[in-house]
């Protein structure tokens, strides 16, 4: 089962955003094949996040790993900017957060913020795989 998963991810970009420090969601799923673009040298706050997504042409990301705590804007403000960016993808790409906090209400403001799931830290990544991979594989049949 996590051979066909991964095999989904493959060849994907992902766009990851971190507060700071070591990025251990790209570090793992880039052992998996996914190619990832570390965002904890490149982008220390919200806002940034947010700019870097502009910045990058339409369907360049097929998801988002959003860090929940970041300063200038936290990751919850940042997905409801992009989905609220005038463009199509900014309302289609999956982003899923990234957070210290594992409590039922936690999960819930994330979904509220435009979020598609909640992963509490340390990350479940055969979890993680398996969303991401239901998300990339509905998006094709479409």
């Amino acid at each position: 089962m996590k051979k066909a998963v991964i095999s989904v991810l493959v060849g994907t970009a992902v766009l990851a955003f971190v507060a700071c420090g070591k990025n251990a969601a790209t570090e793992n799923s880039s052992d998996s094949g996914v190619s990832t673009v570390s965002a904890s040298s490149q982008v220390e706050n919200g806002q940034k996040a947010v700019d870097y997504f502009k910045s990058h042409p339409e369907n360049y990301y097929d998801f988002i790993l959003m860090d929940v705590q970041m300063p200038v804007m936290n990751g919850r403000d940042a997905a409801r900017t992009i989905r609220k960016l005038y463009r199509p993808d900014a309302k289609t790409i999956p982003i899923f957060a990234l957070s210290a906090d594992a409590f039922v209400e936690d999960e819930r403001l994330s979904i509220e913020s435009g979020m598609n799931g909640h992963y509490a830290k340390p990350v479940d990544f055969q979890a993680l795989q398996k969303n991401v991979g239901m998300f990339l594989e509905k998006r094709e049949k479409r």
